[in-house]
């Protein structure tokens, strides 16, 4: 009976440390997008120092840059590819840590219930879901044990702006693949 009061605990507090968000941000949208799907911004956990921008269009298909604020560094960006009932693009990544730009692939699945995207990025398998009629998506490690690694949620369904919580819990993945999975979902969402 003991052993499995300390099994219980130690489950306790492994999930309450892998659970805890290394950074959060919280997301806006722009009031208005005009033609193009609205641009994001991406504020600190408080909600007041920008930290980066998402910047849409649609040209003939979606296209979005990531760049930091103020220096206006350009470390993401984002092209959607012409494919039919699904969402599909390419992207590149700068990540810091090798200092390199790094290129992936992100693909819906179709689904009936809900949205699941397949994400591919230097040897990293990834899943972004989001069951019908949550305002939360999350993202897993695909190659290990389904680990979560970030999630966002969406404020609040009525408001006049659209606002996104993120947490991210892990430093495996750059956040900037994050921000621009979360344009893709905004997107998705509004079409």
């Amino acid at each position: 009976m003991k052993t499995l009061r300390i099994l219980l605990v130690c489950i306790m507090i492994y999930s309450t440390v892998c659970n805890t968000p290394k950074r959060q941000y919280v997301i806006q949208a722009d009031l208005f997008g005009g033609f193009s799907s609205p641009s994001l911004s991406i504020y600190d956990q408080t909600g007041k120092h920008l930290k980066f921008r998402l910047k849409s269009q649609f040209v003939l298909l979606h296209s979005v840059q990531l760049v930091t604020h103020p220096e206006k560094t350009l470390i993401g960006k984002l092209k959607a590819k012409m494919k039919p009932f699904v969402y599909a693009a390419t992207f590149s990544v700068y990540d810091n840590r090798t200092k390199q730009w790094r290129d992936g692939v992100i693909n819906q699945k179709f689904q009936m219930l809900g949205f699941n995207w397949t994400i591919e990025w230097h040897h990293h398998k990834l899943s972004m879901e989001a069951k019908l009629g949550s305002s939360s998506t999350k993202f897993y490690d695909t190659q290990g044990n389904h680990r979560l690694l970030a999630e966002f949620q969406l404020r609040s369904r009525w408001s006049f702006r659209t606002k996104y919580d993120m947490e991210i819990y892990s430093d495996e993945i750059p956040d900037s693949l994050y921000f621009l999975c979360l344009a893709v979902r905004h997107v998705v969402k509004r079409s």
